[in-house]
């Protein structure tokens, strides 16, 4: 009789345990991007207060150094004042490249050996193309700041991770000087 008790209350125990920790709550489950063009990078939508003009000094940054952007102002393109207008937004597309230019960067990740250009597109709130800023570019300076993409080699555009405000200046050391791998930009 102790014996079939003890049993008992063993076997409870043992089913209380596995119902309290089968409802803890799982983790989420997070989708890993398959393709060059599911990275954050390219799926992220900016708008024009995370995106700025700067000056800098020293004009490209170098890894582990200090680098200051300052006297950010509205972000700008060939045509002057990127207009945001109300909602709208600018994005980065990758572009197969056969080119392979100096602004290409390999697909270390997925296609071992494919290059890209980075382009830059404005958007519509509703995800109309309004027009393309950039067709190639140079993402530099990804550091804990965040990061600069330098349009057809003339227009810096500066991409804060936090807030960032007119007139300002933001110093960092970047962890990476120019971007040449996707590996690079995956997060």
């Amino acid at each position: 009789m102790k014996i079939k008790s003890l049993f008992i209350q063993l076997f409870t125990i043992a089913l209380l345990a596995t119902i309290t920790t089968s409802c803890e709550p799982a983790e989420p489950v997070v989708k890993e991007p398959t393709k060059i063009d599911e990275t954050t990078i390219f799926t992220s939508k900016y708008t024009k207060d995370k995106v700025w003009d700067a000056f800098r000094t020293p004009a490209y940054p170098t890894a582990g150094e200090k680098w200051e952007l300052y006297n950010l102002s509205a972000a700008l393109d060939n045509e002057g004042v990127i207009d945001f207008g109300t909602g709208r937004y600018v994005q980065f597309v990758a572009v197969e490249d056969n080119k392979n230019t100096d602004y290409s960067i390999v697909d270390d990740l997925y296609n071992i050996g494919s290059k890209y250009s980075i382009a830059l597109n404005l958007h519509e709130s509703n995800g109309t193309l309004v027009k393309v800023i950039s067709t190639y570019g140079q993402i530099i300076g990804i550091g804990d700041k965040g990061f600069m993409y330098v349009a057809e080699g003339y227009y810096g555009m500066f991409f804060p991770i936090a807030g960032a405000v007119a007139g300002g200046t933001v110093s960092y050391s970047p962890t990476t000087a120019t971007v040449t791998k996707l590996s690079q930009l995956y997060k």
